[in-house]
């Protein structure tokens, strides 16, 4: 599997990377949808529910992680 990412500026943009199977990423949180919940992915690949800040629905700084699968 190959990642590639993107800068995308908000995070009403990557919620549709989200949805089609791309993962998101802002100040090193990395979220992934799955079952309609955003999970936060920890470093050993643990998945948690994210809760969103007012900061983190307004930032403009987000990445789209896309996911290339082989």
């Amino acid at each position: 599997m190959e990642e590639r990412s993107f800068p995308i500026y908000t995070f009403s943009n990557i919620l549709d990377y989200l949805k089609v199977g791309h993962d998101a990423e802002r100040n090193g949180t990395r979220l992934r949808l799955i079952n309609k919940t955003i999970m936060m992915i920890f470093d050993d690949g643990e998945l948690s529910p994210w809760m969103a800040t007012h900061e983190d629905l307004l930032a403009n700084d987000w990445r789209v992680i896309k996911i290339a699968y082989r």
